[in-house]
């Protein structure tokens, strides 16, 4: 079947038992109204497996600092598209998290395809700092400084329909 994404899914209430977005949801205009529709279309105990790029890593931050964009989202100059790759604006791990929470979802599991590895300067400077600053300012820092969102290149979550 094809269904515009940007729109309601094409199905009925709690049809599924489980659901599947790879690298989906960064090519979306509004990524929570996706995550409400998954949400209605799974069902209670159903389960959501979710992949996007990973634009809170370390790359993907140094990246934005001095070029202005994350990995995986290099402004295009024409097309329909205002990204590389199709895609349409980056999801970041809170934008996600807090959209699943909207949607029913509990995350049951985070993690990611491969690490990215700092340099030795990084880690032996740079990121202790870094965590240091994080733990005493940032609500989500436990988040944030996880091996997965730190280093992860693509993120990959398991959710559970409440």
């Amino acid at each position: 079947m094809v269904a515009d994404l940007d729109r309601n899914l094409p199905f009925g209430d709690a049809s599924f038992d489980a659901a599947v977005s790879v690298e989906g949801i960064e090519h979306l205009r509004d990524p929570t109204r996706f995550l409400e529709e998954l949400g209605r279309v799974v069902k209670p105990g159903g389960a959501l497996v979710l992949t996007t790029p990973n634009v809170l890593n370390w790359r993907s931050r140094v990246r934005f600092l001095f070029r202005g964009y994350h990995d995986y989202f290099r402004p295009e100059k024409l097309g329909p598209r205002p990204f590389e790759h199709g895609h349409t604006r980056p999801v970041d791990w809170i934008e996600l998290r807090h959209g699943l929470e909207r949607a029913g979802f509990a995350v049951a599991w985070r993690g990611c395809n491969r690490e990215i590895v700092p340099p030795l300067l990084a880690r032996l400077a740079l990121l202790p700092w870094i965590r240091r600053r994080s733990r005493r300012k940032h609500p989500f820092a436990s988040d944030l400084l996880s091996a997965e969102i730190a280093r992860g290149e693509i993120l990959v979550v398991e959710c559970r329909r409440a």
